[in-house]
C-alpha cells in the first residue's frame, strides 16, 4: 500500500484542516519538535483504517476542550495497482 496524500479536520491537535500531499515512492519521514503534531498523523491514519464511523472514541480523536467536534480524516492511497480515496468521519 502506498499513501499519496492525507488530511484531517478537528483531529486532536489540528482544529484547522491540515493536508500532507505528494508523498514520495518509498519512506517518507515526518519530523518536528514534540507536540507538532506527529504522533496525531499517525493516530489519524490508524483510525481512518481501523476505528468505526460513529466510534465511541469520539471524545479520544477531538480537540482538547472542542464540544462538537466532528473529526475528519481523508486519506488518498493505492493499493495492488488501483487508487482509492478514504473518507472517515467520526
Amino acid at each position: 500500500m502506498k499513501l499519496h496524500r492525507i488530511a484531517l479536520q478537528e483531529f486532536r491537535k489540528f482544529r484547522e484542516p491540515v493536508v500532507l500531499d505528494d508523498l514520495a515512492e518509498g519512506l517518507n519521514v515526518i519530523a518536528g519538535p514534540n507536540e507538532a503534531g506527529k504522533s496525531t498523523l499517525a493516530a489519524a491514519i490508524r483510525a481512518a483504517f481501523l476505528e468505526r464511523y460513529k466510534t465511541t472514541k469520539v471524545s479520544d480523536l477531538a480537540p482538547w476542550g472542542m464540544s462538537g467536534a466532528r473529526p475528519s480524516v481523508e486519506i488518498a492511497f493505492e493499493h495492488d495497482g488501483h487508487e482509492y480515496l478514504l473518507r472517515k468521519s467520526f
